[in-house]
């Protein structure tokens, strides 16, 4: 079974010795589940699969870095954002924080994003083409995924940039300099569920307090930042709260959010549909609006229609994806490998295989999303504006 790999390392001299044994049984776990586990690999081209997963088998006697980045190209060809080969855990990279912002790639510097110009003088854009390949998913969500990237030295030689020394130029003159000698763990600056925010672990977009819900300028302003933390309870509590004023504008924000389970919030989604009497409700999505979060706002676009507008910039996925599956964590090289098994169509309304039965109940067909870019710091403004336009 491949399940049976799994592994967590609580020595860190047995995961030595099993990197210098080479990567063979990670190579093998990846092709297993390439061919006969993730149903989102059949229609990548044969021709360049193969090829992929044969450079993967031969680049798992050689160094630890050049075989993650061989095993990411050839998860990538599925082109799927949900199967990915994922190094966060697994690799060190200059301790910078690199996120998107405005379709721009940039550092950031105490609480503010700097946009990226070069590093070692290839521009930025050059760099995002090198890392293409290796990233799964959409346009956006490689964008999203560049960050790591743009710190860790073996990706960076990729777009022809090599150490010991690497210049950050930033927009605006300032360079910021930095060595293979100062490498940190990647995992802290840079979570699998990555929100996208300036400082990990908080909330860019958070309400006053942390609250889910809060009435502001005549306006139900909800937050739901993690689908995956978002309790039933919490839900309930938003949708009673609301229930108050059931004439206001709603500005529902999920940028930042990695998904998790839409079920948890559906109460909010029904309330919308059939309590709820405003004349418009204005939806903030992003780049980094993930997975279950696309698919709640997909039901609140069909349920609501005209009166759902949606701001801020493309989400990280198309409305049909596959997803569910699960995370192997590969023994030999400390990285992990997200896998995916059913198949979720909301532009179309559309399963492949068997309609699952905790959630196909509540499938639709909500046809395109129209996503109005607003720049990040007008977002806000513009959906106030656009909810008392009514």
């Amino acid at each position: 079974m491949l399940m049976s790999w799994k592994c967590s390392w609580t020595a860190g001299c047995a995961c030595v010795k099993l990197r210098l044994m080479g990567f063979e049984r990670d190579a093998a776990c990846i092709k297993a589940v390439i061919a006969d586990r993730d149903p989102a690999f059949a229609a990548a081209p044969a021709a360049q699969l193969a090829e992929a997963v044969a450079v993967m088998e031969r680049a798992a006697g050689d160094a630890h870095d050049a075989f993650l980045l061989a095993a990411m190209r050839a998860v990538a060809c599925g082109r799927n954002g949900h199967s990915r080969l994922l190094p966060n855990a697994a690799i060190s990279v200059l301790p910078l924080r690199c996120v998107m912002r405005d379709g721009a790639l940039g550092i950031v510097r105490g609480l503010r994003f700097c946009p990226l110009v070069s590093v070692n003088d290839v521009p930025v854009e050059t760099l995002r083409d090198a890392f293409a390949p290796y990233l799964a998913g959409t346009r956006m969500r490689a964008a999203c995924l560049s960050g790591i990237m743009l710190v860790w030295p073996a990706a960076l030689a990729l777009g022809g940039v090599s150490g010991p020394r690497y210049a950050f130029e930033l927009a605006g003159g300032d360079s910021l300099e930095f060595s293979n000698a100062q490498v940190v763990p990647a995992l802290p600056l840079y979570p699998v569920a990555d929100t996208g925010a300036l400082r990990v672990g908080e909330d860019p977009y958070a309400l006053p307090q942390g609250a889910l819900v809060h009435f502001e300028q005549g306006v139900w302003r909800v937050r739901i930042s993690d689908l995956k933390t978002l309790s039933d309870a919490e839900i309930e509590y938003v949708v009673r709260t609301m229930g108050g004023a059931v004439d206001a504008p709603v500005i529902l924000d999920l940028r930042g959010n990695p998904g998790g389970s839409f079920l948890t919030a559906l109460p909010l989604v029904w309330w919308l549909r059939d309590v709820w009497r405003g004349a418009r409700c204005a939806v903030l999505v992003n780049g980094y609006t993930f997975s279950a979060a696309i698919v709640t706002a997909a039901l609140v676009s069909f349920h609501l229609g005209p009166r759902a507008a949606f701001l801020g910039a493309e989400m990280g996925d198309d409305l049909a994806f596959w997803a569910e599956g699960d995370t192997l964590a590969l023994p030999q090289s400390g990285a992990a490998l997200r896998y995916s098994t059913q198949w979720h169509d909301w532009r179309d309304g559309q399963f492949d295989g068997p309609v699952p039965d905790e959630w196909g109940q509540w499938m639709v067909g909500a046809g395109d999303i129209d996503v109005r870019a607003v720049p990040e710091a007008a977002q806000w403004q513009a959906a106030l504006a656009w909810v008392h336009a009514a």
